[in-house]
Order: C-alpha cells, then sequence, then structure tokens
C-alpha cells in the first residue's frame, strides 16, 4: 500500500466533526473511553499509532477509519473490510457450475 502519511486530515476532520455534531473534546472523551489529552493531541495533528481509537471516534461520527483519517474511502474495489476482522479482505468468486 503506497505511503499516505502526507494524506493525513485527521485533525481537521476530527475538529469538524466536533463542531457540526456540537461535541466537546469533554463529551467525546466520556462517550470514547479515551484520554481527554490523547483527544486534544489528535485535534492537534498527532496521528494515533493504535487503530482501536480511531475506530471508537470513527464509529461515533459514523465514519469509516479511512474517513476519519483521509476524508475519503481508501479501499479498492473488491477489497472489504470485514466487521470484526482486522485487516482488509479479497473477496474472490469461483464459477464452480
Amino acid at each position: 500500500m503506497p505511503d499516505r502519511s502526507h494524506d493525513v486530515k485527521l485533525a481537521n476532520i476530527l475538529n469538524q466533526q466536533m463542531m457540526r455534531n456540537k461535541i466537546s473534546l469533554s463529551k467525546l472523551a466520556r462517550t470514547t473511553g479515551l484520554n481527554k489529552s490523547t483527544l486534544h493531541n489528535y485535534c492537534n495533528g498527532v496521528v494515533p499509532s493504535n487503530v482501536h481509537s480511531l475506530k471508537k471516534i470513527a464509529n461515533l461520527f459514523g465514519l469509516t477509519i479511512d474517513e476519519l483519517v483521509y476524508g475519503k474511502k481508501l479501499v479498492e474495489p473488491g477489497r472489504y473490510y470485514i466487521e470484526g476482522l482486522p485487516g482488509l479482505y479479497d473477496i474472490k468468486i469461483t464459477k464452480i457450475l
């Protein structure tokens, strides 16, 4: 997968979502169970290394992790995230008859 670190928009998107949904940093911390200072760092450009934190935040706003971090879905056609299973999967259909 290509390096997309220069495309990270997490801080902007997180701040926009908080304003749009009228959610304070304190409420976001309580709702997600994440530390307020950690969330403050995310709002100021620190990119989390913990995908579980991203998932909690994305779920709260009804976004995918890709949408939260990059502002768009990055999954290629024919590839899917499977809920509850980490990673990206190719789905292949084989005609058997």
